[in-house]
């Protein structure tokens, strides 16, 4: 797998990281500090020691979302032979957040399931933000939310049940990055079902998911809906929804009226034309 990884990654765009130097672009990157080796002169380090020592390195990687430096390193542990722990995956996986490099996240899940460890929350919620990213960048995913992504969507809800098949408890960020996700895809149905879910828990959303939900049944013509869940919300929060949120409600609330007075009007119409014609029809006047 991390062969793989590397040939492909060459091949593409971020090739041109493969020459970049970490001390030089950084000037307090210390090499010693991240380095997986011991230091000369410095004791020497068991087992679990290098596996902490090839993380600290993975983790720095990885938070720079340097794809190609963390799989070198993970070459470089399995050279040594040192084994790979949790936390050695959770750095790989977020490091393909940047790019959102969704195949190599799958690869690297399932290269970690296949060494016989279990995955943790913090491993799915990379793996979520990988999917929806990649979504977004290729552009199956519009501002607009009108199109549906069952594949982007089964991919997302097949890791939800997989983490709580894994007895892995939901916790606030979980439910706000699928509920991110669902917004986006445009599935306002799934999202308050997910909201009501993570309710139940007694768990709040952050002002921003709360928005997004918002918004959305804005865009689907519900300014009913839109209406109950800020008020709600608002309710029992000490943070209020912006302003845009409140002038996109004000808009769907006037576009939903102006449509059902033209409704109304349209009707009235249509009754009185039917009505004439039938009076007509039976030689009385109207």
């Amino acid at each position: 797998m991390v062969d793989q990884i590397v040939h492909h990654q060459r091949r593409g765009a971020l090739a041109r990281t493969l020459s970049t130097d970490v001390g030089r672009s950084n000037p307090h990157f210390d090499a010693q500090q991240f380095s997986p080796y011991p230091v000369s002169g410095g004791p020497a380090f068991t087992r679990a020691g290098m596996v902490g020592r090839f993380n600290l390195a993975l983790g720095y990687f990885a938070d720079r979302g340097d794809i190609i430096r963390c799989i070198k390193t993970a070459a470089q542990m399995k050279t040594q032979g040192v084994k790979p722990n949790v936390l050695t995956y959770n750095y790989l996986i977020r490091a393909c957040e940047k790019d959102a490099l969704s195949r190599h996240a799958s690869a690297i899940y399932e290269d970690m399931l296949s060494m016989g460890l279990q995955p943790e929350r913090e491993t799915f919620h990379s793996l979520f933000k990988v999917s929806l990213l990649a979504r977004i960048n290729s552009g199956v995913i519009a501002d607009e939310v009108q199109v549906h992504s069952q594949e982007s969507l089964s991919v997302v809800l097949g890791l939800w049940s997989k983490m709580l098949e894994g007895k892995i408890t939901p916790n606030a960020t979980s439910y706000e990055i699928l509920i991110t996700h669902l917004t986006k895809e445009g599935n306002l149905e799934m999202a308050l079902s997910t909201l009501t879910e993570m309710e139940k828990r007694d768990l709040s959303p952050s002002t921003e998911t709360a928005e997004s939900i918002i918004l959305l049944a804005t865009k689907r013509g519900n300014p009913r809906l839109a209406l109950d869940l800020a008020t709600s919300y608002e309710d029992v929060s000490v943070r209020p929804l912006s302003t845009t949120v409140w002038i996109h409600i004000l808009a769907s609330c006037a576009e939903y009226l102006f449509v059902s007075q033209m409704s109304n009007v349209i009707g009235v119409r249509i009754d009185r034309s039917v009505r004439e014609k039938v009076l007509t029809s039976r030689g009385a006047r109207p």
